[in-house]
């Protein structure tokens, strides 16, 4: 597929197929969520590109924060200044996977990481560049990607991020992708029950907010909050 050259900014990969689906799922995240990428670059980095520094990262098979891009610069070859950044691990997905599953799963990863994105009041964190602080954080990242995610949902997938999630996978499959929810929200590892209790809550508004930019959706239903809340409540959580 042709993009733009200010778009052009997924980096690394292990193999030429996974670099095809790195790209494929770049411009997947540009139109599904065009409005809240407007005016900024999507890095999109390998696990591979970046492991002589930060190590395979066993713990997940992608990873986002506000600062990522920052962390990661010098292994972003078409640097286009700030801009929202995951990090795709096709190490472990090589290692663990079967390649039959490679393409589904990495854009299962990126759908999850761009709902993480779009669910920040800013796709990213725009403050004065401290080297010392940056490389920092950036070895406090690679550090927590060593360990499972938290089973709790109220860190980092809460009802926010899910909710978006389901709106993501739905625009990606009205371009005429087959994306399941289930593959990009794992809903048991959040603590939470099946992720079609919340596609059936949400669908109502799918349509209503399809143009929309995530920021400007409405407050969530009376049902879906309660749903949540069921939920977190016989889980032991807390909304």
């Amino acid at each position: 597929m042709s993009r733009e050259t200010q778009d052009i900014a997924t980096v690394g990969h292990t193999t030429s197929q996974f670099a095809e689906y790195l790209a494929e799922g770049h411009d997947l995240c540009r139109q599904i969520a065009a409005l809240d990428l407007a005016g900024h670059p999507l890095y999109i980095v390998s696990q591979s590109q970046i492991a002589s520094e930060f190590g395979k990262a066993e713990g997940c098979r992608g990873y986002t924060s506000p600062s990522l891009d920052l962390y990661l610069h010098d292994f972003i070859d078409d640097w286009q200044g700030r801009g929202p950044c995951m990090v795709v691990n096709d190490v472990v997905i090589d290692e663990e996977q079967d390649p039959d599953f490679h393409h589904q799963i990495v854009l299962n990863c990126i759908l999850h990481e761009l709902a993480h994105i779009v669910d920040r009041p800013e796709p990213v964190t725009h403050r004065s560049i401290d080297p010392q602080r940056i490389k920092f954080e950036a070895l406090v990242v690679a550090s927590s990607t060593k360990q499972e995610e938290s089973r709790q949902p109220t860190v980092g997938h809460g009802l926010s991020f899910v909710r978006k999630a389901i709106h993501l996978v739905e625009r990606a499959n009205r371009l005429g992708f087959d994306i399941g929810h289930a593959g990009v929200c794992r809903m048991r590892d959040f603590g939470l029950s099946s992720i079609l209790n919340y596609v059936e809550v949400i669908e109502p508004e799918i349509e209503e907010c399809r143009y929309l930019r995530f920021p400007d959706f409405p407050p969530p239903s009376k049902q879906l909050l309660e749903l949540f809340q069921t939920d977190t409540q016989s889980r032991g959580g807390s909304a």
